[in-house]
């Protein structure tokens, strides 16, 4: 299984970006997709190199996983 990056946090993202050569402002990139558009592939992440991208779905899963089913209280 691999290990998900939704969860860590921005220094976390950048040191998994260190590791795999990836420049460190990848990791800014990865938190603004993961955080704030809410992508669950890595394909959506389109400001990513294509080799970015391949080399971290190959060592990663995104982790973001949209809600089944949603309710919503009256009060």
């Amino acid at each position: 299984m691999k290990d998900t990056l939704f969860g860590k946090t921005w220094d976390e993202l950048r040191e998994v970006c260190k590791l795999l050569g990836l420049p460190v402002y990848t990791g800014r990139q990865l938190a603004e997709w993961l955080y704030k558009k809410e992508v669950s592939s890595f394909k959506e992440m389109t400001n990513l190199s294509k080799k970015a991208r391949a080399l971290l779905s190959s060592t990663y899963d995104p982790g973001f996983i949209f809600p089944a089913d949603v309710q919503e209280s009256t009060d």
